[in-house]
């Protein structure tokens, strides 16, 4: 389902709504009922009522209008495999270290390019085997400022690909 600015959505996983403030590919920011702002995936939103809203002013602050910002190519997802037959011409001699370490250093200058180049989300892709890679990963973004990440849609990718949800440019 495809939300703008200004449509009146209900939580699926919860109770209360909102009204959409801001779409950023699949995730939508919703003003809710209760005074906050906060982003959920499109998938846990269902669509109220449409109303027309060229801004929106958040109560009990010194009436601070908020227009929606367009962020150069936010709805742009990059995908990287780091499968090893795709990084390498040839396995043969290779330490599983020397797979690991080269398999994060890609992990590493594709985030960075994808921030530089102002893409919304990096999606790796992994792969499931015993899950060092995927430890590795995420034990690395955990030190990264500016992003979210999570596991990537499983109907498309199954359990093997973390989604990088880029909050802020550098």
């Amino acid at each position: 389902m495809h939300f703008k600015v200004g449509d009146k959505v209900k939580f699926l996983d919860e109770e209360g709504g909102g009204i959409v403030t801001r779409v950023n590919g699949i995730e939508i920011l919703v003003h809710s009922n209760s005074g906050f702002q906060e982003w959920h995936a499109a998938n846990t939103l269902v669509l109220q009522d449409h109303i027309e809203v060229s801004s929106i002013v958040i109560k009990d602050q010194k009436k601070k209008a908020i227009q929606p910002k367009k962020v150069a190519k936010a709805k742009e997802v990059h995908e990287i495999d780091l499968h090893a037959e795709h990084l390498f011409t040839s396995l043969s001699g290779r330490t599983n270290h020397e797979i690991l370490s080269e398999q994060m250093r890609v992990s590493k200058s594709e985030l960075s390019k994808a921030i530089k180049n102002r893409i919304g989300y990096l999606v790796i892709i992994h792969g499931v085997g015993e899950g060092v890679l995927k430890a590795n990963i995420h034990e690395w973004l955990n030190t990264v400022d500016g992003i979210e990440y999570y596991d990537a849609e499983y109907k498309k990718y199954g359990r093997g690909a973390t989604e990088i949800r880029i909050i802020r440019f550098a």
